[in-house]
């Protein structure tokens, strides 16, 4: 009796073990698509107008000059184009770290994930944007 406890002890030590330490794994169908979009890099192969053309999408971050002395940081702003026009712009201050990734249903949407953190791996923002024409 006390071998046959011993020895569930050590399998349920083993399954947790595995559960604590297994591979996370992320499900994705087969039409859906989750993008990292890398900075000062044209992607040309999504609709994310909704237009059924492919749209040029360019992610940009710019540090931005500001002469004020009062100041003790600089401002880091995270630019998203598409077609060559400003679709979203966010100002940050200090230097964050940007994530931005591209996400495609199943029924054709696009969105963009875009998430920041420092230096200290918090993460300050994370948001899902939609472009919308107009």
């Amino acid at each position: 009796m006390k071998l046959k406890n011993i020895i569930k002890f050590y399998l349920i030590c083993i399954m947790l073990a595995g559960i604590c330490f297994g591979k996370e794994q992320i499900a994705k169908a087969a039409d859906t698509a989750y993008v990292e979009l890398k900075s000062d890099t044209e992607y040309s192969q999504y609709d994310v107008t909704g237009d059924g053309k492919a749209d040029k999408v360019v992610i940009k971050r710019v540090k931005n000059k500001e002469n004020d002395p009062k100041l003790i940081y600089n401002y880091i702003t995270l630019k998203v184009f598409i077609n060559d026009q400003i679709a979203l712009e966010r100002k940050e201050p200090y230097d964050p770290y940007w994530d931005v990734n591209l996400i495609r249903l199943k029924n054709g949407k696009i969105f963009f994930e875009i998430r920041n953190c420092y230096d200290n791996d918090c993460v300050n923002t994370h948001r899902l944007y939609a472009y919308n024409n107009g």
